[in-house]
């Protein structure tokens, strides 16, 4: 696993990133492009189970893209999204 994969907004063009916590792999925390950029969270029964920013996109297990599948998503100790994620296998 990377360190880092970057995460491409569909609707305005932004470049997100996934950093892992530890920098050897998960957990991994959503960064957005810009520090302005608000984390929405959607939550149940206390667990997050979603993440948006602005332009997108709308993060939840199972959501893919080229390089990774986010496997699932915790929350730490101080309420924040700890992202699972897997390498896609070439194709």
């Amino acid at each position: 696993m990377k360190n880092e994969y970057k995460i491409k907004s569909d609707r305005y063009g932004h470049t997100h990133k996934m950093v892992s916590i530890n920098g050897d792999g998960n957990p991994y925390a959503f960064v957005p492009e810009a520090d302005w950029m608000p984390l929405y969270y959607s939550s149940e029964n206390g667990n997050i189970f979603s993440v948006d920013t602005d332009g997108g996109p709308f993060l939840t297990a199972g959501w893919a893209n080229d390089e990774i599948t986010i496997e699932s998503i915790c929350t730490d100790a101080t309420g924040s999204a700890e992202f699972y994620l897997k390498e896609n296998a070439p194709e």
